[in-house]
């Protein structure tokens, strides 16, 4: 009867142990999956002649829409651009020309795993512009 109850708890154990992998503890809801990503303002500018007016967006934030219908703002995602000799972008959004000189339009892209465990990405765009013609 020990040896039944060792087993048991070692089978319990191993249960818990790989639970958080597939995503069953770690908040995720079975079943629900990540099926697009709206990313915004749909375009930020750089380097124009005009000043950014006061409370103007100066970062990217994500919003998820998931399988069921819900919504989460300010999703955790991968941030990077179509060119990072012209921009880059860092881990909270926010956008940078590499140089004043160097101008240009870059595609920003905001990636996440469509479900825990799976190599499957969804991704959203927006734009970023680097001085002369291509900010106000």
């Amino acid at each position: 009867m020990n040896l039944v109850r060792a087993k048991g708890s070692v089978s319990l154990l191993l249960l818990l142990a790989i639970m958080p992998a597939c995503g069953a503890v770690s908040g995720a809801i079975p079943g629900r999956h990540l099926v697009s990503i709206s990313v915004s303002p749909p375009f930020l500018c750089q380097g124009g002649t005009l000043p950014v007016p006061a409370g103007a967006p100066q970062n990217f934030t994500a919003t998820g829409t998931f399988s069921d219908n819900t919504q989460q703002a300010n999703l955790p995602v991968a941030w990077s651009t179509s060119d990072p000799s012209i921009a880059t972008i860092d881990s909270t959004g926010t956008p940078a020309c590499v140089d004043k000189g160097v101008q240009g339009r870059v595609t920003v892209f905001a990636r996440a795993a469509a479900a825990p465990g799976t190599s499957a990405v969804v991704t959203g765009t927006a734009a970023f512009g680097c001085g002369g013609r291509f900010c106000p």
